[in-house]
């Protein structure tokens, strides 16, 4: 997201975004990360169940 914004800054000479679009990329970018870390934790949460399937066969 951030790259975008600075490569139409600098490409096409476009304006930064005002408070309110910084407030929506903040939020965007937010939503990755949390997304991010609760994916991980779900994977790492399967991988353990796995491993409790196999020792218990």
């Amino acid at each position: 997201m951030l790259f975008v914004v600075a490569g139409e800054s600098l490409l096409l000479s476009s304006p930064l975004p005002g408070s309110f679009g910084w407030t929506g990329i903040s939020l965007i970018i937010l939503g990755i990360v949390l997304h991010s870390f609760n994916v991980k934790k779900i994977s790492v949460k399967n991988k353990g169940e796995g491993q409790k399937l196999k020792q218990s066969v």
